[in-house]
Order: structure tokens, then sequence, then C-alpha cells
């Protein structure tokens, strides 16, 4: 978990930082200095960061429903089963 959000978090600052170098080189000015480039490696890293952390949650979350989905189809076909079996006992 920890490895997918320090990706994230680099991958947001090193996006970040290309798209502010292509602005810059659009609109003619210097280009970007060290101390002009803290603002969007710290905003690329927490942001992509928090991408990355939602985004690994949200792919547990999936799994675990695909997980009590498949339990409940379980149940499904027991209960169909049971349903065949004892129609006669089911009032309709």
């Amino acid at each position: 978990m920890i490895s997918g959000i320090i990706f994230s978090a680099y991958s947001g600052t090193l996006l970040l930082v290309l798209l502010t170098i292509l602005q810059k080189a659009v609109l003619g000015t210097a280009p970007l200095m060290p101390r002009e480039s803290m603002v969007p490696v710290l905003f690329g890293a927490v942001a992509g960061g928090l991408i990355g952390k939602y985004y690994i949650h949200a792919k547990e979350l999936n799994a675990e429903l695909n997980n009590n989905v498949n339990t409940l189809e379980d149940l499904l076909s027991i209960c169909a089963n049971c349903k065949k079996k004892y129609s006669c006992l089911i009032p309709t």
C-alpha cells in the first residue's frame, strides 16, 4: 500500500513539474528555477499521494464487494435448489 502511494506521489510530482515547464515554454518566460519548482513539487506529491491512496482504497473495497457477491451467489444457488426440492411446502 505504501509503495503505491509513494509511486502516485512521484507520478503526481513529475506530471505537475512537466506541465509547469510546458507552461513556461509556451508563455516564453524564464525556465523553471529550483526555487520556483517547490510549489509544483509539493502540490504534485500531495495530490498524487491522495489520489493513489483513494485508488488503493477503492481497489480494496471492490475486492471485498466481489467476495460478497460471490458469497451471495453461492447462497442463492443453494436457495434455488431448496425451492425446487421443497416447492410443495412453499406457499404461493
